[in-house]
């Protein structure tokens, strides 16, 4: 398989092509999900990872191993947040595909830090690293296990419906994002009255975001840079023995564009209201164009903006 190389930016190597192979192999093979991601992650991701780490250290031949790793953090971080809540964000029915875009971005982190650490990117192992930092196994020897039975694997018995398969790939893929995990040992347990106020809430945007989808934007912002942390955490832990610190300054553009799509859509509808407009004689109906029209516009400029976020957040840091 080719790789890339050509110019600063990774942007192309976890792209729509990119995405798109790899939702293409989990869709086939839900069961093995995790595997396959991990396993694509390394083999189409690998070269560029070195590539990119020599390029940082030529072009700042002063930084040291902090300064790098903080770099690859400060970089991988908003290319994950960005690229995932671009693909998945203003539309619901895209959220699986969007997923999927991230854990390639997370993985791509993962590769650069391993290669930082002295370690191949391109070496089998990093597949079975990525598994236990996204929690699919307990341990290496387990996630080694893992990659060769589902190596091994042949096509699944009985081919599996697409709503099924798709039903089955977001669930895994949020659970390697950490959307579902479960608690760790330690950890305190959640009460079961926030549980329930988490739902809520979320209903509650669900339903908003139905009308404006662009209010999905800062809370899927929020839970990738999450995720994406805990990943790198665990990562920066196995190679080096230690955490970074990485400053994130607060998402407020996606907050904006949120805020902005609702009150679009809403003067959208009040207009219509009192301008009396009507389509096939009905109020209601052209209550809904509006609300559709409204939907879609903020959707579009969202990811327009989105996307000129994501081709500046893959640009390496330049020297001062």
């Amino acid at each position: 398989m080719a790789h890339p190389g050509v110019g600063p930016s990774t942007a192309e190597d976890i792209g729509e092509a990119s995405v798109r192979a790899a939702f293409g192999r989990v869709m086939h093979d839900p069961r093995h999900a995790p595997e396959t991601l991990a396993t694509f992650g390394v083999g189409r991701l690998g070269h560029e990872a070195a590539r990119q780490m020599q390029e940082l250290r030529t072009a700042h031949p002063d930084w040291d191993l902090p300064q790098a790793r903080t770099e690859v953090l400060r970089r991988g971080t908003r290319t994950a947040v960005s690229r995932g809540a671009l693909i998945g964000g203003p539309l619901l029915a895209l959220a699986p595909y969007g997923f999927c875009a991230a854990l390639l971005a997370q993985n791509r982190i993962v590769l650069e830090l391993a290669t930082l650490a002295g370690r191949d990117p391109n070496a089998p192992d990093r597949a079975a690293e990525l598994l236990v930092f996204q929690d699919a196994y307990p341990d290496l020897d387990a996630a080694r296990a893992g990659l060769a039975e589902a190596r091994s694997a042949g096509p699944p018995a009985q081919p599996v419906g697409r709503i099924r398969a798709l039903w089955r790939v977001t669930w895994r893929l949020a659970y390697l994002l950490g959307f579902t995990s479960r608690r760790q040992e330690g950890e305190r347990k959640v009460p079961l009255w926030l549980r329930l106020l988490r739902y809520l809430l979320m209903g509650i945007t669900f339903v908003i975001g139905l009308v404006a989808p662009m209010v999905w934007m800062p809370y899927m912002a929020d839970s990738y840079r999450q995720s994406t942390a805990r990943i790198t955490q665990r990562a920066e832990r196995f190679y080096f023995g230690g955490t970074t610190a990485v400053r994130h300054s607060p998402d407020h553009a996606s907050r904006g564009l949120a805020l902005a799509s609702v009150m679009f859509t809403a003067g959208l509808v009040l207009v219509t209201l009192l301008a009396g407009i009507r389509v096939f004689d009905r109020t209601w109906v052209a209550v809904v164009v509006a609300m559709a029209i409204g939907s879609l516009a903020g959707a579009g400029i969202g990811a327009f903006v989105m996307r000129r976020r994501l081709r500046r957040a893959d640009r390496p840091a330049q020297s001062k």
